[in-house]
C-alpha cells in the first residue's frame, strides 16, 4: 500500500524491477483474498467470505469490484446500512457501475421493510398475548367452578351422612322409651339389649359430632379457596382488562389466521394426497417383495448350479495348476543357468575394464592377468579374446612396449601443458575482470581456474582472488540496496551518491546507471 500511494502521490519516482516484482506481489494477494471469498460467498459460507473480502481491502483499498462484493455480503446478513456505505464507496472508485447503484435502491428498500417490520412486532405480540390471557382467564374459571363443584359434592355427603346418623339415633331414642315398659319378669332379658342401644347411642352421637366438625372444617376450607379464587380472579381480571386495551391490534391479525388456515387446509390437502401416495407405495412394496422372493428363490437355484460348475471348473484348474507347475519349474532351471551365465559375463566384463585401464596406464602383465581371468568366467567373449592377443604380442614384443610408453608420456605432457594454459587464462580473465568491477563474471573465471590448479600455492592465490570477487559483488549489492532504500525514502541525494560510489567501482553497471538517469529526469 505504501509503494502504491508514493508512485501516485509523487507521480517521479518509477520504481526498479524489484519494486515491480513487489507491486505484483500485492496486487496478487489482494486478488487471491476477492477469490477466496467469491468462492466462499457461493459455497453459503457469508462470515468466511466477509473475512476474505476485508482482507482483499485491507491491502489494495482501491478497487470497486472488492467494494462491491463487501456490500453484497453486508445485505446478505441484513446490515444495510454498512451494505450502502461499501456500495457508495465503490461508486466514488468507479461512477459508471450502475450494478452498485441499483444494489443501493434496493438495499434502502429492504431497510425500510425491515424497520417497518419491526416497528409491527410489538402489536403482534401484544396480540397474542391478549389471546393467551383470556384462554388462561376461561380455564381458571373452568378449574374454580369445578373446585366448588367437588366442594359441594364433599359437602352435601358429609350432610347425608349426619342426617342419617340423626335418624338412626332418634330410632335408637324410641327403643329406649319401650324397654322403661317391659314387664319385670322381661326386665334382665332385654336389659342387655338396652345397654348395646344406649352404647350404640353414644356411638352415633360421637360420630355425628364428628361429621359436624368435618362439615365445619370443609366449610372453612372452601370459604378459604373460594377468598383465594376470588383474589385471582380479581388479578385475572385486572390482567384481562389491561391485555383486552390491544384487542383491536388483535383483530388485524384475523386476515393473517384466515391465510394461515387456508395455508393449514392446503398443508392438509397435500397430506391426504402423501397419504394416498404412500398407499399406492405400499403397495408397490408388497409387488416389489413378492418379486423379491422370487429372485431369491432363482438366486439359490442359480447359486447350487453355480457351485456344482465352481467344483467342475475347481478339479479342472487343478490340472491345469499341477501342469504349470511344472513348467514353472522348467523355467526357473532355465533361470537359473541364465543368472549364472549373466553373472560370469559381469565379473569378466569387470576384468576387461581394469585390463584397460591397466593398458592404459602401460601395465601389460596386469592387463595379461585380468583378461586371462576374463575368460575363465567368459570363455567366448570375442572382447576378451581379441585383447587377450593382443596385450600377448605386445608382452612378445620390446620395442612396441617402449613406444606405447613413449607415446603415453607424450599424451600425460601435453595434457599438463592444455591444464597450464587453461590455468593461466581463467586467472588472467579473472583478474581482469576485478579490475572492471565485473565481479559475477570474475568469480566465474576463477572457480574455473581453480578446479584445474594441483599445487597448493596456486590453490591458495586463486582462493584469494575469489574472495576478493565475492566480497565485490556483495558489496555493489549491498550498496544498489542502500540506494533503493533511499529512494523510498525520499532521500534522493542518498540514493545519489551511493549510485555514485556503485559507478565508481563498476563504470558500466546497468542498473545503477539506469536509476540516475531516471532521477536526472
Amino acid at each position: 500500500m505504501d509503494i502504491l500511494s508514493r508512485n501516485e502521490d509523487t507521480g517521479k519516482l518509477q520504481p526498479g524491477e524489484e519494486q515491480d516484482e513487489t507491486i505484483q506481489a500485492i496486487i496478487d494477494s489482494g486478488n487471491r483474498h476477492y477469490n477466496e471469498a467469491l468462492a466462499l460467498a457461493h459455497a453459503g459460507r457469508t462470515d468466511e467470505a466477509l473475512a476474505q473480502v476485508q482482507a482483499a481491502i485491507s491491502v489494495v483499498g482501491n478497487q470497486p469490484a472488492y467494494y462491491n462484493l463487501l456490500g453484497t455480503l453486508y445485505a446478505q446478513k441484513g446490515l444495510y446500512s454498512e451494505a450502502i456505505a461499501a456500495w457508495q464507496q465503490c461508486l466514488s472508485l468507479d461512477p459508471e457501475m450502475e450494478k452498485a447503484s441499483r444494489s443501493i435502491e434496493r438495499a434502502r428498500l429492504m431497510e425500510e421493510e425491515a424497520i417497518e417490520e419491526t416497528r409491527r412486532r410489538p402489536y403482534i405480540l401484544w396480540a397474542v398475548a391478549g389471546v393467551l390471557a383470556a384462554v388462561l382467564f376461561f380455564t381458571g374459571d373452568v378449574i374454580l367452578a369445578w373446585k366448588a363443584f367437588r366442594q359441594g359434592q364433599s359437602i352435601a355427603s358429609l350432610e347425608q351422612q349426619r342426617e342419617t346418623l340423626r335418624n338412626e339415633n332418634l330410632a335408637l331414642q324410641g327403643k329406649l322409651s319401650v324397654y322403661d315398659k317391659i314387664p319385670p319378669d322381661q326386665w334382665f332379658a332385654v336389659q342387655k339389649q338396652k345397654e348395646e342401644a344406649e352404647a350404640r347411642v353414644r356411638q352415633l352421637e360421637e360420630q355425628i359430632a364428628r361429621l359436624e366438625q368435618q362439615h365445619r372444617d370443609a366449610l372453612a376450607a372452601l370459604e378459604q379457596q373460594i377468598g383465594g379464587f376470588k383474589a385471582e380472579l380479581e388479578a385475572k381480571t385486572r390482567e384481562y382488562q389491561k391485555l383486552s386495551q390491544n384487542y383491536d391490534e388483535a383483530l388485524q391479525l384475523k386476515g393473517d389466521v384466515a391465510a394461515l388456515q387456508s395455508t393449514l387446509e392446503a398443508a392438509n390437502a397435500k397430506v391426504a394426497n402423501l397419504q394416498t401416495t404412500i398407499e399406492e407405495l405400499r403397495e408397490e412394496r408388497d409387488k416389489l417383495q413378492q418379486q423379491l422372493n422370487q429372485a431369491q428363490e432363482n438366486i439359490a437355484k442359480t447359486y447350487q448350479e453355480g457351485q456344482n460348475a465352481v467344483l467342475e471348473e475347481r478339479n479342472r484348474n487343478a490340472q491345469i495348476i499341477e501342469g504349470l507347475q511344472q513348467k514353472i519349474a522348467q523355467k526357473e532351471d532355465e533361470i537359473l543357468a541364465l543368472r549364472r551365465t549373466y553373472d560370469n559375463l559381469r565379473s569378466a566384463n569387470s576384468m576387461v575394464i581394469v585390463a584397460l585401464q591397466a593398458l592404459e596406464e602401460n601395465h601389460f602383465e596386469e592387463a595379461k592377468d585380468k583378461l586371462d581371468q576374463a575368460l575363465v568366467y567368459a570363455p567366448d567373449d570375442p572382447l576378451a579374446k581379441a585383447l587377450n592377443n593382443k596385450v600377448t604380442e605386445i608382452l612378445k614384443d620390446p620395442v612396441e612396449q617402449a613406444r606405447l610408453r613413449e607415446e603415453a608420456a607424450r599424451r600425460e605432457q601435453t595434457r599438463k601443458e592444455q591444464v597450464q594454459r587453461y590455468l593461466v587464462q581463467y586467472r588472467t580473465e579473472g583478474e581482469a575482470q576485478i579490475a572492471k568491477g565485473h565481479f559475477e563474471e570474475a568469480e566465474s573465471a576463477l572457480r574455473r581456474a581453480l578446479e584445474l590448479a594441483s599445487d597448493e600455492a596456486t590453490k591458495q592465490s586463486i582462493q584469494a582472488l575469489v574472495d576478493r570477487a565475492v566480497e565485490g559483488k556483495t558489496r555493489l549489492a549491498l550498496l544498489l540496496d542502500d540506494a533503493y532504500k533511499a529512494m523510498e525514502q525520499g532521500d534522493l541525494a542518498t540514493a545519489q551518491q551511493t549510485l555514485k560510489e556503485v559507478l565508481k567501482t563498476q563504470p558500466d553497471h546497468p542498473k545503477a546507471k539506469k536509476l540516475l538517469e531516471e532521477m536526472a529526469l
